[in-house]
């Protein structure tokens, strides 16, 4: 089709949709749209049946109602797009980005495979199978009510995806991340979370029989009323206190307090390198001035924690919340940082003081050279001045975040990051 054709259809298309007599509903059934760019396009309700708009660029276009039984979007530009309600059953979906898609209430049973290979996402279509994902990125994505029965979703990015009400009984979600996905309601019935990421998501009211949750964690997820069986719990990866470690771990980090405590007369600094602490809570906890070089702080729970000064340099902070932690000052160079919650935590430069305490007017600044938080989520978060060369934040969550005044290079990476609200520094824009 000329880009002529495709034009006139959608002009057809709207004044349909405003019921002007004039109007034609859109019938692209078995056309190939390939490579166009049909950005904010709105196909409401239109029929699509095998139609083909691989590589095209379709963000933030609307599909709602829509019948794209058997449409091929490989390596689509989906983003944003809204797919409320739409039969997206047998779509090819190979190669698709569907960051922050909205497909409340569609039809995704029968017939779509979406596998990872070299790193990209890929989705290719088969007549009898159910859904099937593995690799992909779905970060905020609207699923609401939507029907995955039987599906295997491994491996995804689902943080923060909004799942209420979905049917996802018999799914497979083996090493998925839902940390801060809303499950309310979701029917979970006979679902494998094996290895998933639980950490904040809301489980309240979900149906949860026969569901498998083999070293899957649930670091403050919110399970009101919610009947897990003893064998799912026991099997879990929860949350552990700090009274749960070795005896001289607790000693190290009781001599901590008391070091902090009495301004270093009395205990001894922290000196927690290679150490493994994953999944440990440490909410609230001062550790302050500790070295936790090259540790395992993965799935760790640090909200509201003091942790200035600390180096984390080379430390696995995976998974971890650091909500409302404050960081200033500490060394996060070279730390696996992927999937870690910062959200209102304070990454700023600390204040220098002498001996007695009074400012000598200098700070010192947090650095996070060579850090990689992909996918990680640093709304509102405070990063002013910080050292962020060869930093990644490939797809990580940066709305509100105050930027200002840091140190970034060509190698600082913010491919996908949403920046919306941010403050930026010199040379970095949110496009």
């Amino acid at each position: 089709m000329t880009p002529a054709e495709v034009l006139s259809i959608l002009e057809k298309h709207l004044e349909w949709l405003s019921k002007s007599r004039s109007g034609i509903p859109a019938d692209l059934t078995m056309r190939d749209l390939t490579g166009f760019d049909l950005s904010h396009s709105d196909l409401t309700s239109a029929k699509c049946v095998g139609t083909i708009m691989s590589r095209c660029v379709l963000r933030g276009a609307i599909f709602n109602k829509a019948d794209l039984f058997g449409a091929d979007f490989m390596e689509a530009d989906l983003r944003d797009c809204l797919f409320q309600g739409a039969d997206l059953r047998g779509t090819r979906l190979r190669g698709a980005n569907l960051a922050g898609a909205d497909l409340e209430g569609a039809d995704l049973r029968d017939g779509s495979l979406l596998s990872s290979a070299a790193g990209a996402t890929n989705i290719t279509s088969r007549d009898t199978a159910d859904f099937k994902i593995k690799g992909a990125s779905m970060a905020g994505a609207n699923l609401a009510g939507a029907k995955l029965s039987a599906s295997a979703i491994t491996e995804t990015d689902l943080r923060c995806a909004n799942l209420v009400g979905a049917n996802l009984t018999n799914a497979d979600l083996t090493g998925s991340n839902l940390s801060g996905a809303d499950l309310t309601g979701s029917n979970l019935s006979g679902a494998i979370l094996d290895n998933a990421k639980l950490l904040g998501a809301n489980l309240t009211d979900a149906v949860v029989k026969g569901i498998s949750l083999k070293d899957a964690e649930l670091n403050g997820a919110i399970l009101d009323n919610v009947m897990f069986d003893r064998k799912a719990m026991a099997e879990a990866k929860l949350i552990r206190d700090i009274e749960s470690l070795h005896p001289d771990l607790r000693k190290v980090i009781a001599d901590h307090q008391n070091w902090i405590k009495t301004t270093g007369q009395a205990g001894k600094r922290a000196a927690l390198d290679n150490a493994d602490l994953s999944n440990v809570d440490f909410s609230r906890v001062n550790l302050s001035g500790a070295t936790l070089h090259d540790s395992n702080l993965s799935g760790a729970s640090m909200v509201e924690s003091l942790l200035s000064m600390v180096d984390f340099s080379s430390s696995d902070l995976s998974g971890a919340d650091l909500t409302g932690a404050d960081l200033a000052g500490s060394n996060l160079s070279r730390a696996n940082l992927t999937g870690a919650i910062f959200n209102g935590s304070n990454l700023g430069p600390a204040e220098i003081k002498d001996s007695k305490g009074n400012s000598t007017g200098r700070q010192w600044p947090t650095s996070l050279a060579e850090a990689d938080m992909t996918r990680a989520s640093l709304v509102n978060t405070n990063l002013h001045s910080a050292n962020l060369l060869g930093a990644i934040f490939v797809e990580s969550n940066l709305t509100g975040a105050n930027l200002a005044e840091t140190n970034v290079d060509r190698n600082t990476d913010f491919t996908d990051a949403t920046l919306s609200g941010a403050a930026l520094p010199a040379g970095v824009d949110d496009s």
